[in-house]
C-alpha cells in the first residue's frame, strides 16, 4: 500500500464520516478491563541498607573524634592516638602531580569516584 500524505488521510476520514458507537461499547470495554490483570507492586530495596547507613555514621563519628583528638589546644594536654599519627604521616606523604590543584578539583574527583563506586554497587544489586 502506498504511503498516504496528511491531506489524503484527512480526506479519507472526512469521506468515511463519523460513526456512532454501538450501544454495548462501554459494557464491552468494562468487560475487558475487568479481566485485565493489575500489576503487582514490587518491593523496592533501598540503595544504602541500614547496615550501610550505620557504617557511614560510624565512619563520620570516628573521623570527627579523630579530628578532635588530632587538633592541638593549649588548654588541653593529652597524647594523640598513635594510629592517628601514622595516618597523618601517610597522608602527608601523598603527592599530587606537579602543578596547581585547586581544592574543588580534588573534591570533585573524589566525588566522581564515589559515584562510580555507588553505581557499580547498585548495578550488582539490581542484577542479583
Amino acid at each position: 500500500m502506498p504511503e498516504m500524505s496528511d491531506n489524503d488521510l484527512r480526506k479519507l476520514f472526512q469521506a468515511a464520516g463519523h460513526g456512532a458507537p454501538s450501544r454495548d461499547l462501554s459494557e464491552r470495554i468494562m468487560a475487558r478491563v475487568a479481566v485485565t490483570r493489575i500489576a503487582e507492586p514490587t518491593a523496592v530495596q533501598p540503595l544504602i541498607s541500614k547496615r550501610g547507613w550505620a557504617g557511614i555514621a560510624g565512619a563520620v563519628l570516628l573521623l570527627s573524634i579523630g579530628l578532635m583528638l588530632g587538633t592541638s589546644a593549649s588548654s588541653v594536654s593529652y597524647q594523640p592516638l598513635p594510629i592517628l599519627d601514622e595516618m597523618l604521616v601517610w597522608m602527608k606523604g601523598l603527592q599530587l602531580p606537579a602543578g596547581q590543584w585547586p581544592q574543588w578539583v580534588i573534591g570533585a574527583s573524589l566525588l566522581a569516584m564515589l559515584f562510580v563506586v555507588l553505581d557499580r554497587v547498585a548495578e550488582r544489586r539490581a542484577a542479583a
